[in-house]
């Protein structure tokens, strides 16, 4: 083929691309099922991930660090948007959320085991196991033991366990890898949730990357908090520069959701 015919061929594809990135740039606004647009999450370095060794996919932690005075993080109910159960990016779908996690554990009847709190109502009662509980409060994040939770004025609360971190230090865990994920709290009152892909982590390994500091790689939670592992283990992350999608095995009867401030979501 001659050096004009080559050059020729090369503008033509080169203008072709450009059209599609121009096509691309002008695509409608990412919507929810309610038809609003997405309301754009608020500045700063939310989402990161750590690279775990060990297996030849890729497998990595993901997780999100959230400033509560600029998001809004709620337990959501699959109830609430008619399900008995649903999958992260649905709970996101169905009600606007930017970032779902899952919840925490449930029984064969895909019940909730454990304390569940919406908008300050509790739809589950406390379960008397060795955990702790999440809460959202006006005063901020906090997690407890089971045993300590009083009912007050947190607005959401989520129990589920064992807890990983308290105050800074690792705590005894038992054996065994499997999917993982994960509440915390840094030293900040900023809510940090994370969750594993494509690698299965014992829970020692995953409180230790939790309670390392930033600055050595870690997440610098000084309070942390086990979620349902395993094929419950699902993260969706939809924010303007990063989209990550970790799909679980089974859809679930809870979940952490955010929602930039503002944003009333259902």
């Amino acid at each position: 083929m001659s050096a004009v015919r080559i050059l020729s061929r090369l503008l033509i594809i080169g203008g072709t691309i450009g059209v599609l990135l121009a096509v691309r740039s002008l695509r409608a606004p990412d919507l929810n099922d309610s038809g609003r647009a997405h309301k754009p999450e608020p500045a700063g370095d939310l989402y990161g991930a750590v690279p775990i060794g060990g297996t030849l996919i890729g497998g990595k932690l993901h997780y999100v660090e959230l400033d509560l005075e600029q998001w809004d993080l709620r337990v959501l109910r699959a109830e609430s948007i008619g399900a008995q159960v649903a999958d992260a990016e649905t709970y996101a779908r169905k009600t606007g959320a930017r970032i779902v996690i899952n919840g925490g554990f449930f029984d064969e009847q895909l019940k909730p085991l454990g304390l569940v709190v919406t908008d300050n109502k509790v739809n589950n009662p406390i379960h008397p196991a060795n955990w702790g509980v999440f809460l959202v409060c006006d005063s901020g994040p906090r997690i407890v033991h089971q045993r300590d939770y009083r009912a007050g004025p947190e607005r959401y609360a989520l129990q589920s366990g064992p807890r990983l971190v308290v105050k800074g230090e690792v705590t005894s865990l038992k054996p065994g890898k499997a999917f993982r994920s994960a509440v915390g709290i840094t030293s900040h009152d900023r809510v940090v949730l994370a969750a594993t892909e494509n690698t299965a982590l014992s829970l020692a390994e995953f409180a230790e990357i939790l309670a390392r500091p930033q600055s050595q790689g870690g997440l610098g939670c000084v309070d942390a908090l086990n979620l349902d592992g395993g094929p419950s283990t699902q993260f969706f992350i939809n924010l303007d520069n990063v989209r990550v999608s970790v799909p679980g095995g089974w859809g679930i009867p809870t979940a952490l959701a955010a929602f930039p401030r503002g944003n009333k979501g259902r």
